[in-house]
Parts: C-alpha cells; structure tokens; sequence
C-alpha cells in the first residue's frame, strides 16, 4: 500500500477545479474532506501496517478469478497472477477489490452499501473459519483505510474530469465514487484507535 500512494503522489496532476466552487457542492464537499484526509495518510499507512498480518494476493479483481462449473458447485473457485502476492494487513486487500469493483463497475453505484457490508461480513467469518478470532474493528479498519486510499488516485482523476466535461457520464459517476470513498474515510478515521494498532498473531490464509 505505502509503495502504491508513493507512486500515485508522484505522478498524480493536480489541476485548478482544486479550489473550492460554490457552484458544485458535492466537488466542495469531497475536497474538504479529502484535504484532510491527506495529512491522515502516513498515520493510516503505519497502523496498516500494524494490523494483524495475512497473506494477500494484491491484484484481486474479477479477471484474475476463474470459475468452473465444478468450483461452483464445491463453492470455490481459482485465483491467478499471483505476481504481486505478499503478507499485508487483514482487510486490506478486501479494500482494494471492492475500489476496484467500484471503478469498473462490477458493484452498481445503488446498491453500494449492500455490497461493501456483505463483503467485509463474509471475510470475517472467514477469518474466524481460519482460525482468527480477533477484534474486528482490525479487519473493517484494513478494509475501509485500503478503499478510502483509493481517493489519491480518483480525486486528482476527478478534477481532471471536471475541466474537461463536468456533465459527462464518466464524471458524474466519479463523482459519487469519490463521494463513497470520503464516506469511508470517515469510517475508518472512527475506528482508528488513539495509539497505534497492537501487533497481533499473522492470520494463517
């Protein structure tokens, strides 16, 4: 996570649609909250990275799994392109699949919330099937830090998009994209705790 925030702050462009506008006050909205959520970064990469440890593949997305009409049947199902795969906090790579299902759009916008509970529920039963019976502020922390992080990426993309056709489609969904993404953050600001995380045992996937 800390290496992929490094790079999108290197190479993000920031444009002028920045400024707040009175005009639009869902784009205000989304930089008053991403402005500080900025300055939380480091704070949330380090208790990232004091989350109880598992192994993670890192490019989980829907072309990276393979079904067959066995694996469904025995409920399971095959992940590939495991070039990425390394240990990171529990939740995290939750987060990342449900950013990136967003993007594409594999989650509808309208049933959003559905979703994001149903997956993060279904992993920590998972997590207690493996063996781990932790807190489970943890796992949702990972889950919602790793989807808000997104927002270094989306929001610099958004006020491109904002010059360029504040009505298109495209924008209008990023737009609430983003949204969705600040609304995380508030999440997972709230379950932060005041120290850092305690290092806990490495959850056994």
């Amino acid at each position: 996570m800390r290496s992929w925030i490094h790079e999108c702050q290197n190479y993000r462009i920031m444009t002028s649609t920045q400024v707040r506008s009175d005009s639009n006050p869902r784009l205000t909205a989304i930089i008053d909250r991403f402005n500080p959520c900025e300055l939380l970064i480091q704070d949330w990469l380090l208790e990232l990275e004091r989350l109880p440890r598992t192994f993670s593949h890192q490019d989980f997305y829907e072309l990276n799994i393979m079904l067959n009409n066995a694996y469904i049947q025995d409920q399971k199902l095959a992940v590939i392109d495991w070039q990425f795969a390394s240990i990171s906090g529990i939740g995290e790579d939750l987060g990342r699949f449900l950013g990136l299902s967003l993007s594409r759009g594999n989650v509808p916008a309208d049933e959003f919330h559905d979703f994001k509970e149903l997956l993060i529920t279904s992993y920590i039963e998972g997590l207690g099937r493996a063996g781990w019976h932790g807190d489970e502020s943890f796992p949702r922390f990972g889950y919602l830090a790793a989807f808000a992080l997104r927002s270094v990426w989306e929001v610099p993309k958004l006020l491109r998009k904002m010059e360029q056709d504040a009505e298109s489609e495209a924008c209008q969904r990023l737009l609430l994209i983003t949204e969705l993404q600040m609304e995380a953050a508030n999440e997972a600001e709230r379950l932060r705790p005041l120290g850092i995380i305690p290092v806990k045992n490495q959850v056994r996937a």
